[in-house]
């Protein structure tokens, strides 16, 4: 039985696949759990022939369209390695970066998850690094103050099995599934090892969610009011931090409205902009970024612009 699981959701990602698969059979001896999220392209017949390879070892789960997250769970529930890595159909794993991500799981027995980083650059190769390792409570509120090396997507990681058997996993139904999911599985952990070591290929698609208009991007605010919720039930020392990365949300969800002219939904942005402005002003800790944003909206009316200007988003 393979250490280390891999689960790639894939949905309609024919024309990516080739490099994907081929940087999975450059991660070593480990199960690849192929989820066929109801594609209409060629992607699943493409698994098949990948997972019929020689020195290929997998399963591929097959399922109606139920979104990345749902995909995402329902390998999580077909995987059976002692370790678990996510691997999106439209990216690539680094030659040996699980394999380094594993060895400093292997060497840190009280660490959890380990944190790789990822690259936009193609031809790179995984390489040690340092790497060091903090407690729960000290990496949520770095990932949550977006620091360096603290980058919020499930991808690029390598989790032990055992965190997820205390669910609820990836929230299905919404869109920033990961930004929601990392504080949950963070809080589950001792400690988290973090190397600054690449190991991830993460590709710039243009015709990506996050790249164009969709009123499902007003998820970005159910997440950032989750993240914050959670973490003033279970960690209230991260909630300055937890409210750092809500005003991140929300402001560039109002600069995305706005451009838009999604007039509701920057008023919307922008009143709760408005709520937490001195909070970032007074915290030192906040990304310079931020601290501007809460700046300018201090020349920035409160006001809510009436419905009937466009539609309402999507709740």
């Amino acid at each position: 039985m393979s250490k280390v699981s891999i689960v790639v959701p894939i949905y309609n990602a024919s024309c990516w696949l080739p490099e994907c698969f081929a940087s999975l059979r450059q991660q070593g001896d480990c199960e690849l759990v192929l989820v066929d999220d109801g594609s209409t392209d060629s992607s699943a017949e493409m698994c098949r022939q990948f997972l019929a390879t020689d020195g290929v070892r997998g399963k591929l789960v097959q399922q109606s369209n139920g979104g990345l997250s749902s995909a995402r769970n329902a390998g999580i529930a077909a995987a059976s390695g002692q370790y678990i890595a996510f691997c999106d159909a439209d990216d690539a794993y680094l030659p040996g970066g699980v394999p380094l991500l594993l060895k400093i799981l292997e060497e840190q027995a009280e660490c959890d998850i380990a944190v790789g980083q990822f690259t936009r650059k193609k031809g790179e190769t995984a390489k040690d690094g340092r790497y060091f390792c903090l407690d729960a409570l000290s990496s949520v509120i770095s990932t949550l103050y977006q620091e360096k090396l603290f980058h919020q997507s499930a991808w690029g990681k390598l989790y032990r099995r055992r965190l997820f058997d205390q669910g609820p996993n990836f929230a299905e139904g919404r869109w920033y599934e990961d930004f929601e999911f990392l504080p949950r599985i963070y809080h589950r952990t001792r400690n988290i090892a973090f190397t600054t070591s690449l190991v991830y290929y993460y590709r710039p698609n243009r015709q990506s969610f996050l790249n164009r208009w969709s009123p499902a991007r007003a998820d970005a605010l159910y997440a950032a009011d989750s993240v914050r919720a959670y973490v003033a039930m279970h960690m209230p020392l991260a909630v300055p931090a937890a409210t750092s990365r809500r005003f991140s949300a929300y402001f560039n969800i109002f600069l995305l409205a706005l451009r838009h002219s999604q007039g509701q939904l920057a008023g919307r942005c922008l009143a709760e902009l408005h709520t937490m402005r001195r909070a970032i002003l007074a915290d030192r800790r906040c990304r310079p970024k931020n601290r501007l944003g809460a700046a300018l909206c201090t020349f920035l009316p409160n006001f809510h612009q009436s419905p009937k200007q466009t539609a309402a988003p999507r709740e």
